[in-house]
């Protein structure tokens, strides 16, 4: 995940707001502002909690073009000479 995710972040092609957005749940973990309080036992943890789930499911969300993803046909959809889509016949 680390090496798709670095993948992501050189990507010139991949939005910068996209890029901000998969850090924020982190950032929020980082910082010393929560919307609940962290002496509070096992509540107070509970938000930075959901905050890692969020932040890990949105790194997997945009860098999933990054990774081997095995197609119907066996072979991964990121090979160079396999071209995968949606066709329409235009009569």
């Amino acid at each position: 995940m680390l090496r798709h995710t670095w993948q992501f972040l050189k990507d010139p092609r991949a939005p910068l707001i996209k890029k901000i957005v998969a850090f924020l749940p982190f950032l929020y973990v980082l910082l010393p502002i929560d919307l609940r309080p962290d002496w509070f036992p096992v509540i107070g943890w509970f938000d930075d909690a959901i905050a890692i789930i969020i932040g890990i499911s949105l790194l997997l969300w945009f860098t999933r073009s990054y990774r081997k993803i095995p197609s119907k046909t066996g072979q991964n959809s990121t090979d160079e000479k396999t071209v995968e889509g949606k066709y329409r016949i235009i009569k």
